[in-house]
């Protein structure tokens, strides 16, 4: 795990410490408060994605997690435009290879580098909102 996600996962897990809505450890939430672990398939049926990697909570409890955590900064948005970005790079990488003509290389090497710039960009941006 790098050192920007141990912080960020820390920082998610101390932010949800003083606002557990329920008297016992083992109950995460009730009624329209408290949390879901995000690997529990209810999770996801708690918010929507914008085009652009927004988090939309579209629940009462979906709303209530995404006030408590603060899913509206924008990190949230440009680590999700990074993970995107970088499933790109890696399906561009293992097309280039197999690809003979050499116009559509050409093109998807100046694809390649632009989807490069734009990683780039938002990386720069997570440095900035720190």
């Amino acid at each position: 795990m790098d050192r920007w996600l141990r912080e960020n996962y820390k920082q998610c897990n101390n932010s949800k410490s003083n606002k557990w809505a329920t008297s016992d450890e083992n109950i995460s939430h009730q009624k329209d408060e408290g949390f879901i672990d995000p690997c529990d398939i209810e999770y996801n049926k708690q918010f929507d994605r914008l085009a652009k990697g927004g988090i939309v909570p579209i629940t009462k409890l979906g709303t209530w997690i995404f006030n408590e955590l603060k899913l509206y900064k924008p990190q949230h948005e440009i680590i999700w435009n990074i993970e995107q970005l970088d499933i790109l790079i890696d399906e561009i990488n293992a097309l280039l290879p197999t690809i003979t003509n050499e116009r559509i290389t050409a093109t998807l090497k100046e694809r390649l580098l632009k989807v490069h710039e734009e990683y780039r960009s938002y990386t720069k941006q997570l440095g900035y909102l720190n």
